[in-house]
Protein backbone atom coordinates (compact mmCIF):
# COMPACT_ATOMS: atom_id res chain seq x y z
CA UNK A 1 0.00 0.00 0.00
CA UNK A 2 2.76 2.45 0.89
CA UNK A 3 4.58 1.89 -2.37
CA UNK A 4 1.30 2.32 -4.23
CA UNK A 5 0.72 5.71 -2.57
CA UNK A 6 4.26 6.74 -3.45
CA UNK A 7 3.81 5.62 -7.06
CA UNK A 8 0.50 7.47 -7.38
CA UNK A 9 2.21 10.69 -6.27
CA UNK A 10 5.64 10.21 -7.82
CA UNK A 11 5.36 13.34 -9.93
CA UNK A 12 5.12 15.46 -6.74
CA UNK A 13 8.57 14.44 -5.46
CA UNK A 14 11.88 16.07 -6.38
CA UNK A 15 13.73 12.79 -5.70
CA UNK A 16 12.63 9.20 -5.40
CA UNK A 17 11.22 8.71 -1.89
CA UNK A 18 12.91 6.28 0.44
CA UNK A 19 10.65 4.20 2.68
CA UNK A 20 11.83 2.98 6.06
CA UNK A 21 9.89 0.25 7.84
CA UNK A 22 9.57 0.83 11.55
CA UNK A 23 8.56 -1.74 14.17
CA UNK A 24 7.65 0.04 17.38
CA UNK A 25 10.67 2.31 17.44
CA UNK A 26 13.05 -0.05 15.63
CA UNK A 27 13.34 -0.73 11.93
CA UNK A 28 13.56 -3.89 9.86
CA UNK A 29 15.20 -4.93 6.63
CA UNK A 30 13.10 -6.88 4.15
CA UNK A 31 15.53 -8.56 1.79
CA UNK A 32 14.69 -9.62 -1.76
CA UNK A 33 16.47 -12.71 -3.19
CA UNK A 34 18.09 -10.55 -5.89
CA UNK A 35 19.68 -8.15 -3.38
CA UNK A 36 23.43 -7.59 -3.19
CA UNK A 37 24.48 -9.45 -0.05
CA UNK A 38 27.51 -7.25 0.75
CA UNK A 39 25.35 -4.11 0.66
CA UNK A 40 22.78 -5.80 2.91
CA UNK A 41 25.41 -6.90 5.41
CA UNK A 42 27.07 -3.48 5.62
CA UNK A 43 23.73 -1.67 5.93
CA UNK A 44 22.48 -4.08 8.57
CA UNK A 45 25.63 -3.79 10.68
CA UNK A 46 25.51 0.01 10.63
CA UNK A 47 21.79 0.14 11.31
CA UNK A 48 21.77 -2.52 14.02
CA UNK A 49 24.95 -1.81 15.95
CA UNK A 50 25.90 1.85 15.62
CA UNK A 51 25.27 3.67 18.91
CA UNK A 52 25.14 0.20 20.53
CA UNK A 53 21.77 -0.32 18.85
CA UNK A 54 20.31 2.44 21.02
CA UNK A 55 18.72 4.63 18.38
CA UNK A 56 15.11 4.67 17.29
CA UNK A 57 16.04 3.55 13.79
CA UNK A 58 18.19 0.59 14.84
CA UNK A 59 17.56 -2.53 12.78
CA UNK A 60 16.15 -5.18 15.06
CA UNK A 61 14.81 -7.60 12.42
CA UNK A 62 16.02 -8.87 9.06
CA UNK A 63 13.55 -10.80 6.95
CA UNK A 64 15.87 -12.85 4.80
CA UNK A 65 15.21 -15.47 2.10
CA UNK A 66 16.72 -18.86 2.93
CA UNK A 67 18.66 -18.70 -0.34
CA UNK A 68 20.74 -15.82 1.09
CA UNK A 69 20.98 -16.93 4.71
CA UNK A 70 24.28 -18.86 4.61
CA UNK A 71 26.16 -16.05 2.86
CA UNK A 72 24.49 -13.38 5.01
CA UNK A 73 25.41 -15.18 8.25
CA UNK A 74 28.94 -15.85 7.03
CA UNK A 75 29.63 -12.23 6.08
CA UNK A 76 27.93 -10.86 9.21
CA UNK A 77 29.92 -13.17 11.46
CA UNK A 78 33.23 -12.32 9.76
CA UNK A 79 32.70 -8.59 10.12
CA UNK A 80 31.28 -8.81 13.64
CA UNK A 81 34.12 -11.07 14.76
CA UNK A 82 37.08 -9.39 13.08
CA UNK A 83 36.23 -5.78 12.29
CA UNK A 84 33.85 -4.33 14.88
CA UNK A 85 35.84 -2.89 17.75
CA UNK A 86 33.71 -2.62 20.87
CA UNK A 87 35.53 -0.34 23.32
CA UNK A 88 35.68 3.12 24.78
CA UNK A 89 34.53 5.86 22.42
CA UNK A 90 37.77 7.69 23.25
CA UNK A 91 39.65 5.36 20.88
CA UNK A 92 39.44 6.38 17.23
CA UNK A 93 38.89 2.86 15.83
CA UNK A 94 36.01 1.98 18.17
CA UNK A 95 32.89 1.12 16.18
CA UNK A 96 30.52 1.09 19.13
CA UNK A 97 30.70 1.30 22.88
CA UNK A 98 28.76 0.34 25.99
CA UNK A 99 25.01 0.59 26.36
CA UNK A 100 23.71 3.59 28.27
CA UNK A 101 23.08 2.16 31.76
CA UNK A 102 22.56 -0.92 33.94
CA UNK A 103 18.82 -1.10 33.16
CA UNK A 104 19.53 -1.32 29.43
CA UNK A 105 22.33 -3.81 30.03
CA UNK A 106 20.10 -6.06 32.16
CA UNK A 107 17.20 -5.90 29.71
CA UNK A 108 19.37 -6.76 26.70
CA UNK A 109 21.14 -9.53 28.60
CA UNK A 110 17.73 -10.96 29.57
CA UNK A 111 16.71 -11.15 25.88
CA UNK A 112 20.01 -12.78 24.95
CA UNK A 113 19.63 -15.32 27.78
CA UNK A 114 16.11 -16.04 26.57
CA UNK A 115 17.37 -16.62 23.02
CA UNK A 116 20.15 -18.86 24.34
CA UNK A 117 17.60 -21.09 26.15
CA UNK A 118 14.83 -21.07 23.55
CA UNK A 119 14.38 -24.01 21.20
CA UNK A 120 13.10 -21.67 18.48
CA UNK A 121 16.15 -19.39 18.34
CA UNK A 122 19.84 -19.79 17.63
CA UNK A 123 22.61 -17.33 18.44
CA UNK A 124 24.67 -17.06 15.25
CA UNK A 125 27.23 -14.71 16.77
CA UNK A 126 27.74 -12.63 19.89
CA UNK A 127 25.80 -12.66 23.09
CA UNK A 128 28.69 -11.95 25.45
CA UNK A 129 27.97 -9.40 28.18
CA UNK A 130 30.46 -7.68 30.49
CA UNK A 131 29.63 -5.10 33.15
CA UNK A 132 32.97 -5.08 34.97
CA UNK A 133 33.86 -1.65 33.52
CA UNK A 134 30.88 -0.09 31.76
CA UNK A 135 27.94 -2.00 30.29
CA UNK A 136 29.32 -3.79 27.26
CA UNK A 137 27.26 -6.17 25.14
CA UNK A 138 28.80 -7.83 22.13
CA UNK A 139 26.78 -7.23 18.96
CA UNK A 140 24.55 -10.27 18.66
CA UNK A 141 22.91 -11.97 15.70
CA UNK A 142 20.02 -14.31 16.55
CA UNK A 143 18.16 -16.50 14.07
CA UNK A 144 14.45 -16.90 14.78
Amino acid sequence: TLWKWVAENIDHYRTFPRLVGECGGKNFHLIHPSADITTIVNGTIRSAFEYSGQKCSACSRVYLPRSLSNEFYSQMKTIMEKQLRIDTPLKFDTFTSAVIDRNSFNRIRMYIDYARKSSSTKIIFGGECNDSVGFYIQPTLIET
